[in-house]
């Protein structure tokens, strides 16, 4: 009667492999469900990502800090957001000091480390580690012995904790040039774990360092969002 007419409508709008249960579907659209679900769990994230960059700097002064992102403001030379250059987020490069020689830049640069630079967050790391292996910052001659010769006479290390409490961790090498001047290779590498993007810092960092020590403007590398 109407009760089964009503009942066979139903069954009937139900697909099949549904009805029939897992079953009834053949092997390939098994496959084509277990690949379904795979894709489907994968395209979930499993963490908030990083906010996509504008690469558009409030242009604020930064007032002594060296920090970007806080408080949803990006001062000046935060800008070149880098996503993971060195499976983490890095920046590298280069600035040209040719009124100086090495032996003066190194000092310089030594100083400013040891000091806290110009927001107290500087800091310079030992020429020992934990083990007891020793690595001075003056390499001496060794540089030179290479074919063609390397510039680097001086290499060094150390960190900078931006406001929020990230410590990243900083590279140094200061070379020699022809002229007489010197040269500093500068990369900063963000010091947490899975840091798929910085916000700017590595490179708001080393052109705080340079600023505060009235360098040329550095000369991007590698990383710093440059792709």
């Amino acid at each position: 009667g109407a009760n089964e007419s009503l009942a066979a409508r139903r069954r009937a709008r139900v697909p099949s492999y549904r009805r029939a249960g897992p079953l009834a579907l053949d092997a390939a659209g098994q496959q084509r469900l277990g690949q379904r679900l795979v894709q489907d769990d994968d395209a979930r994230p499993s963490r908030k990502p990083t906010p996509r960059p504008t690469h558009r700097p409030t242009l604020e002064p930064t007032f002594g800090t060296a920090t970007c992102g806080q408080h949803g403001k990006q001062p000046i030379d935060c800008d070149k957001w880098d996503q993971g250059s060195c499976g983490n987020a890095c920046c590298v490069v280069d600035v040209a000091i040719p009124w100086k020689d090495v032996n003066a830049t190194y000092r310089e640069l030594v100083a400013y480390l040891t000091s806290g630079g110009g927001d107290g967050r500087f800091s310079k790391r030992g020429d020992s580690d934990d083990a007891g292996h020793v690595s001075p910052d003056d390499q001496g001659s060794y540089p030179y012995q290479f074919a063609p010769a390397l510039p680097w006479r001086y290499t060094t290390s150390g960190f900078h904790v931006t406001s929020g409490g990230f410590s990243d961790d900083l590279r140094f090498s200061v070379g020699v040039t022809s002229s007489g001047g010197s040269k500093v290779r500068m990369a900063s590498i963000s010091g947490i774990n899975g840091a798929l993007g910085d916000l700017g810092q590595n490179y708001k960092t080393l052109r705080f360092l340079g600023d505060g020590l009235h360098w040329n403007a550095p000369v991007v590398r590698y990383g710093c969002g440059k792709r």
